[in-house]
């Protein structure tokens, strides 16, 4: 939340008054995590005439469910409700996640399967030990393993 907080201020020219005085009262002392919270949902005004603050957090599937996504998805859902957007991406996978968003309006993004091979290929070629062992295989060879992998991955 803290780390929210802080792209935040960044994107303001220069420290609202009240926000300096807050930082100087607290800066002695951590603050308390409901502290910190009601002054991020405080922030909004701050930052576009019309109130609007987008928060974007990409790969949600990819933080840790018990340490991150546990603190962060209802913390998404209180931003929201005092007027943030919020933009997130995930694969559908984690539990926690679909459930959690499967009110909201969802997008599913499907590769197209030559921009997979094309980021494989690279990928390949760019590991010099990989593209190694296929040009010396007698068996292999570099689109008969692109292709094999894009197929396992079903998407992915």
């Amino acid at each position: 939340m803290s780390i929210i907080m802080k792209q935040l201020l960044s994107q303001l020219p220069e420290l609202p008054s009240n926000i300096e005085s807050l930082y100087d009262e607290l800066k002695a002392d951590r603050p308390k995590h409901e502290t910190i919270k009601s002054f991020l949902f405080s922030m909004a005004s701050c930052f576009a005439p019309d109130g609007r603050v987008f928060i974007v957090c990409d790969a949600l599937d990819e933080m840790d469910e018990h340490k991150q996504r546990q603190e962060l998805l209802p913390l998404f859902h209180e931003m929201k409700d005092v007027g943030f957007e919020i933009f997130l991406t995930s694969r559908p996978h984690p539990a926690d996640v679909r459930i959690s968003f499967a009110d909201a309006i969802q997008l599913d993004l499907i590769p197209h399967e030559i921009d997979l091979k094309r980021y494989v290929r690279e990928r390949l070629i760019g590991n010099v030990v990989t593209k190694r062992l296929i040009d010396n295989s007698e068996t292999l060879n570099m689109e008969n393993v692109v292709s094999a992998l894009v197929t396992s991955a079903e998407g992915m």
